[in-house]
């Protein structure tokens, strides 16, 4: 069960909300403090004493203390259901094509890396010995290219006999 709530979850709606909930924390936190200086100030009245301190009536002091608590905790809380449900994070669209993407990752590479690319992406598994003749390259120069983009975990070789499948891993 927890893997399709997690399905349908993202993780700004997760920490939408952990804001609401601590935005309903700051907020019982300081009405329960409002609350006990209330109690308090009552306390002082019902034994006979006056509830003003320096010109101010301790029942207004509590309430201002409320309100002072009232106001970030309610921001808190929009902020977490503005996250929550209506945020979106501008990511990379998965709904594109494979073609599209295999484009956008050849631009951030070399030309002789985008022509082995293109020549593994024509025939996925074709030997290494076999792919030096189709991108016209060195046997020393086309391993370079292959372990560099090896490195940036765009293809895998795999050991066949005396010499290599090369296959794409996008």
């Amino acid at each position: 069960m927890r893997e399709n709530i997690a399905r349908y979850m993202r993780k700004e709606h997760v920490v939408g909300i952990l804001l609401i909930i601590v935005g309903i924390s700051i907020g019982i936190l300081f009405y329960n403090a409002q609350q006990a200086m209330s109690q308090a100030a009552d306390a002082v009245l019902a034994a006979g004493g006056d509830c003003t301190t320096e010109g101010t009536c301790l029942h207004e002091q509590a309430a201002n203390y409320l309100l002072l608590g009232a106001i970030p905790a309610l921001i808190v809380m929009l902020l977490g259901v503005y996250i929550a449900f209506f945020f979106e994070v501008s990511e990379y669209k998965v709904s594109r094509n494979k073609d599209e993407q295999f484009e956008l990752i050849l631009r951030g590479l070399d030309s002789q890396q985008q022509e082995a690319m293109r020549a593994i992406s024509k025939d996925d598994g074709v030997t290494q010995s076999t792919l030096k003749y189709r991108v016209s390259m060195s046997k020393s120069k086309l391993s370079q290219t292959l372990s560099e983009l090896e490195e940036r975990k765009l293809i895998n070789r795999t050991p066949d006999k005396k010499t290599k499948r090369v296959h794409l891993k996008i």
